[in-house]
């Protein structure tokens, strides 16, 4: 999932009054994902964002690494 689709559902959530907290919180990691690895980073930053967070690898047994 892209950062812009994330926000548009914000937006359109806070337009009509639905609180979409979820979309809050996954746009602000999106934030923080670019803040760190660069503006250019994809959802597999924000997965090694929160694998680094949590100390741990988050990637399915035999996932090939790069």
């Amino acid at each position: 999932m892209r950062c812009g689709f994330i926000g548009r559902g914000h937006l359109g959530g806070h337009q009509f009054g639905v609180p979409l907290d979820l979309a809050g919180m996954t746009s602000q990691t999106f934030i923080r994902a670019r803040e760190v690895y660069g503006g250019g980073a994809w959802s597999t930053r924000v997965v090694k964002l929160l694998a680094d967070a949590r100390g741990t690898d988050l990637r399915a047994p035999g996932f090939r690494n790069g």
